[in-house]
């Protein structure tokens, strides 16, 4: 069994395509978006954004899979995978990223060793200060 099949078999919470949830969500496991989700997302597990789905807020995770749209930063420990049908507005961080033909990024991407992220004003600090 794939490391991937091993992950969707850990999906422990399903948000359908006609729910929205307002507020932060933080789970065990991965988390698979149908709907829509205003508000922060963390968990230790695989998120994954279904074509059609809608975030708007932080998505913190092991792995993450977009394939919706997502408005706010993106911050993976692992692998990143952003699909044909994916809109992303925000900064990223992951070890692996995995862009397809016809996927929207608009952001900063950092890869990273690191489990780190900086946001843009902590760049923008260290630029400043000459730092990089």
């Amino acid at each position: 069994m794939s490391r991937s099949e091993k992950q969707d078999k850990n999906i422990n919470t399903i948000i359908g395509p006609k729910v929205e949830v307002r507020g932060k969500i933080s789970a065990s496991g991965g988390i698979l978006i149908y709907g829509s989700v205003i508000g922060d997302i963390h968990t230790d597990g695989l998120v994954r954004l279904s074509s059609g789905s809608y975030v708007k807020g932080i998505v913190s995770a092991n792995d993450a899979r977009v394939s919706g749209t997502l408005e706010g930063d993106l911050k993976v420990e692992r692998k990143a995978e952003l699909g044909s049908k994916s809109i992303v507005t925000g900064n990223l961080i992951a070890k692996i990223l995995v862009i397809e033909e016809g996927a929207r990024f608009e952001g900063i991407c950092q890869m990273s060793k690191e489990s780190t992220f900086e946001t843009e004003s902590d760049i923008l600090t260290d630029e400043i200060a000459g730092d990089k």
